[in-house]
């Protein structure tokens, strides 16, 4: 779906050729080290490597410009989370949203338990029961950082919440491809702070709308 990445350019002159090959940027790994909470985020081993944690912080910094990280009547769900609460964790570090991670592969810590804000589903997302969400909830940001959920599963997810005021959808698809006949999202984007050749970052505003009217 969109546009294709652009890795390499080559401009041709009279004498030689110039080839210039795109390389990630290092500015979420900047983010992370000089973050007051890096040293408790590596104490609770939400991270095994680097590329884990630009891949969280991208869509961290989407779902910033779709709410503000201060704006506590805002819910955000990282569905395929993996084994750790890698994105919902780093959401919680750094927001004051209510956050969950969901996966069937979860490996459950006690230390997490001390991740304020944070609860962790060990199940596959088409058999989540419908989330008792506070009553001061009023949207939804989802995160799918290189989920293998099914995508029409998390459409029917997100058509569950018809009440809030807002839904929006954030995805880095990876070896799951998002359907063809799904609707054009409103940011379709390559974010070079992402260390994977699966940077391609999707995201639909007002997902809540616009999946209701299919």
């Amino acid at each position: 779906m969109g546009k294709k990445q652009v890795v390499m350019t080559v401009n041709d002159h009279l004498n030689h050729t110039d080839v210039c090959i795109k390389k990630p940027t290092t500015r979420y790994l900047d983010r992370y080290i000089t973050s007051k909470a890096s040293v408790d985020i590596q104490k609770l081993e939400l991270f095994p490597n680097a590329k884990e944690i630009t891949e969280s912080y991208a869509a961290i910094q989407q779902a910033a410009r779709l709410a503000h990280p201060g704006d506590a009547s805002v819910c955000f769900v990282s569905i395929g989370d993996g084994v750790a609460p890698r994105t919902a964790g780093l959401a919680a570090f750094h927001s004051r949203w209510n956050c969950i991670s969901i996966d069937p592969n979860a490996n459950y810590k006690t230390r997490w338990e001390n991740i304020e804000r944070l609860t962790i589903l060990r199940q596959k997302i088409e058999v989540v029961a419908d989330l008792t969400l506070p009553s001061h909830i009023t949207t939804m940001i989802i995160a799918c950082v290189h989920s293998h959920a099914p995508w029409e599963e998390v459409k029917k997810f997100i058509q569950r919440y018809p009440t809030l005021e807002s839904i929006h959808l954030i995805a880095i698809p990876c070896c799951v491809p998002i359907p063809p006949n799904w609707p054009k999202p409103t940011i379709d984007t390559y974010d070079w702070g992402i260390w994977s050749p699966e940077r391609q970052v999707l995201v639909w505003k007002n997902a809540g709308k616009i999946f209701a009217e299919e």
